[in-house]
C-alpha cells in the first residue's frame, strides 16, 4: 500500500492536533515514589515529543532520500542532531521530595530548590503553569504538559506554607 504523501502530511498533522487537544483535557496523575511525589509529562505529550514528532522528522529525511535517491552525510548529521535537540528539550520530571522540590531531565543537570529557599510560587501563562522561584534565581516551571496541577498546587503549598500568587 502507497501513501501518498499529503494525505500522510495531513494525516500527522491530524493526529498532532487530536493529541494536542487530549493533552489539555486529560488531567494526569502524580506518582508517590521512594523518593517524594512525582509529577511526571503526561503520557499523550510524551509520545508526542518521542513517537510522533521523530516520525514527522524522519518522513522528510525520506523525502530528501526519495528525491535524491541517497543520503548525504550533512542531512544525516541534521537529522541526529534534531533528534537531540527534541530529547534535550523535554521537560522534566517534577519530584516533591521531603526536603526540596527537584526537576530531572534526561540529559541536563537537575535543579533543586529546598522549600526554606522558597522565594515565591507564581501561576504564569494566564494560569496554566506553576513556577517556583528560589532564593538563588533558580526556577522550576509545572507546565500544562505536566501531570496534575491541581495536586502539585496543593502539595507545594502544604511543605511550604506559603500560598501560590496568582
Amino acid at each position: 500500500m502507497h501513501l501518498d504523501s499529503n494525505l500522510f502530511r495531513n494525516l500527522v498533522v491530524a493526529l498532532f492536533l487530536v493529541a494536542l487537544f487530549a493533552g489539555r483535557v486529560v488531567k494526569g496523575k502524580a506518582r508517590a515514589t521512594l523518593a517524594g511525589l512525582a509529577f511526571p509529562m503526561k503520557p499523550v505529550f510524551s509520545g508526542m515529543r518521542f513517537i510522533a514528532l521523530p516520525l514527522y522528522y524522519a518522513y522528510f529525511f525520506y523525502w530528501y532520500w526519495h528525491t535524491h535517491h541517497m543520503i548525504s552525510w550533512p542531512m544525516t548529521i541534521l537529522f541526529v542532531l534534531v533528534m537531540a535537540l527534541l530529547a534535550s528539550q523535554s521537560p522534566g520530571t517534577i519530584l516533591l521530595t521531603p526536603d526540596a522540590i527537584e526537576q530531572h531531565y534526561w540529559f541536563r543537570k537537575k535543579k533543586a530548590i529546598f522549600y526554606s529557599k522558597i522565594m515565591s510560587i507564581q501561576k504564569t501563562n494566564a494560569g496554566r503553569s506553576i513556577t517556583v522561584v528560589g532564593d538563588e534565581g533558580v526556577r522550576i516551571s509545572h507546565s500544562p504538559n505536566h501531570s496534575d496541577q491541581a495536586g502539585f498546587e496543593q502539595a507545594i503549598e502544604q511543605r511550604t506554607g506559603k500560598k501560590v500568587l496568582s
